[in-house]
Formats: C-alpha cells, structure tokens, sequence
C-alpha cells in the first residue's frame, strides 16, 4: 500500500509504491497454507518499487531508499543519491553474485540448508552448497531474473553491488519507474534464513528524502 506523507525539505509532489517479488506481497498458495512456503535456508528477498518527486530549489543532498527486512541474517539495499548542485544521482543496490544468481552458494560464506530433510532437530546441508534447479520455486527464479547483474567484483558472499549514475532531468523533475529507469525497479539479494518453522513476515519499506513513503508485508512460512 502507498502512505500519505507531507512532503520533505527537498522535495515536493512525492508519490511512489513498494512491492514484494519474492516472498511476494500478494499470498500465493503454497503446498502447506496460504503463504509462500520456504523450503531452505538461503532465502531471497527481492523487491520493485517506484518513485517520483519534484526537487525543490536549493535542495541539499538527498535519497531514495528501499529495503526489505526479513528474520533472515541481512536485508537487500537499493539507494539512489541525489545531488542537486551536482545536478546528479548515484545508484548502489544490493544484488546476487554471479555464483548465487546460479543458485551455487560455494562462495557464499554460510551453509545453505535443506528443512526439508532433517536428521533430528537438524537440516542437512545442500551437497556442495549448491541448490538443484528442481528445488527452486519458480516464483523465486522469476523474481531473480528481474534484478540488475552486478558491476562490480566481490571477492566472497552471497551478494555483490550494482552501480549506476546519471543526471537530473531538466526542470528537477525525477521519476523513478520500470519506463524511465528499468535497471533501478528492481533490487533484492540472498541471505541465511534460520530455522523456524512459525509464520514469519517479510517487510517492503520506501523513503524518500528520510520519509516513509511506502510499505507492504509479505507472509512466508519455513517448512513443514
């Protein structure tokens, strides 16, 4: 849902609209209830969202930024910089390596494992680290094929950045969306999920100019 927020210091007319691609903001139906269903421990959190804004005159440095926080060990970043007397933006988002884009998670620096085979109170680890294909939910496939690959190198873990810049348009009207801006809707990155098997909640979260501009929930739950 999108929230009414009075405008910032730096900007005026601001609207935009976060959503959840994996776990998704809208319930799927799963084999064990309602919500998405998680079947091991690497889980993605992967989100698109739009912005847009007028730029007030004399505006200091500002951004967007969207997240998604999660019960897993981290949550994906996507900020956009602006700087008005540069008449600039800069963008850093959080995004899956290379490696971990092929669900091979050797580099990643933690196990992956598997709920659904347990040895007593334990999960059993992926062999090699790396998830077969035949084990991942397609939705998750979907949603990782939506986001930016990464330009720049990391030497370990799960993630690596995507980078990019440009100018503000003229008249300081900015608009962040899958037209204007296709590599920046999108943002996300995997991260070690512990085991639980309790509903958990994935949150979406907008702002712009340090205002929350817009949240959703995302229900998931861990196997069984």
């Amino acid at each position: 849902m999108t929230l009414p927020v009075p405008a910032g210091t730096n900007v005026a007319n601001l609207a935009g609209s976060i959503k959840g691609l994996y776990p998704p903001t809208a319930v799927v139906a799963g084999p064990t209830g309602s919500a998405t269903t998680i079947f091991f421990s690497a889980l993605l959190t992967a989100g698109t969202f739009t912005a847009s804004f007028d730029i007030l005159p004399g505006a200091s440095p500002f951004r967007i930024a969207a997240q998604c926080v999660s019960a897993a060990a981290g949550s994906p970043l996507a900020i956009v910089s602006i700087n008005p007397a540069q008449n600039s933006w800069q963008a850093t988002y959080t995004v899956p390596t290379a490696l971990t884009s092929a669900w091979n998670f050797s580099n990643a620096g933690f196990t992956v494992l598997d709920f659904v085979t347990c040895v007593g109170n334990s999960s059993i680890p992926f062999p090699h680290n790396v998830i077969p294909l035949t084990r991942v939910d397609p939705l998750a496939a979907y949603a990782l094929g939506l986001l930016p690959l990464p330009n720049s190198s990391s030497a370990a873990g799960a993630n690596a950045t995507f980078t990019m810049s440009g100018t503000i348009p003229a008249g300081g009207h900015f608009v962040l969306n899958n037209t204007t801006l296709p590599a920046l809707s999108n943002f996300g990155g995997f991260f070690q999920l512990p085991y639980d098997p309790g509903l958990n909640t994935a949150t979406y979260q907008l702002f712009v100019d340090n205002l929350l501009v817009a949240t959703a929930l995302a229900p998931f739950t861990i196997f069984p």
